[in-house]
């Protein structure tokens, strides 16, 4: 995570399709400061058809776009002129999702990541 400070110490992703939707639920923890976890949690639904839906309870809207069986591109747009690119990329096993992101909150300042999750059954 660039920079480090946006690092969460725990987070996970829930991932499922029905028809030709995706749903997208995370919980993130991070620390501010001291022993205290304040967590977010977040959930949409969006279709992979490029086009921008509204996650609920924000100001933010998402849109994703399948590149081919094993790659989604996930753009997002939140409150005063954050933005946000993601390509996610699954291993040819299906047992690894590579999420590498970049984008610019809305003060201004640039961020990167790149997250790896394991699939749990």
């Amino acid at each position: 995570y660039v920079p480090s400070n946006t690092m969460p110490y725990r987070r996970e992703m829930t991932l499922s399709f029905s028809n030709a939707e995706l749903t997208h639920a995370t919980s993130t923890w991070r620390r501010s400061g001291g022993n205290d976890s304040p967590l977010a949690r977040t959930t949409y639904t969006a279709r992979l058809d490029g086009r921008e839906y509204p996650i609920p309870a924000s100001a933010s809207k998402v849109a994703l776009k399948r590149v081919d069986a094993s790659t989604i591109e996930r753009t997002a747009t939140g409150a005063r002129g954050a933005t946000e690119s993601a390509t996610w990329t699954l291993s040819p096993d299906r047992q690894v999702l590579t999420i590498v992101t970049n984008g610019r909150d809305a003060g201004g300042t640039e961020f990167s990541s790149t997250q790896v999750y394991d699939r749990r059954r």
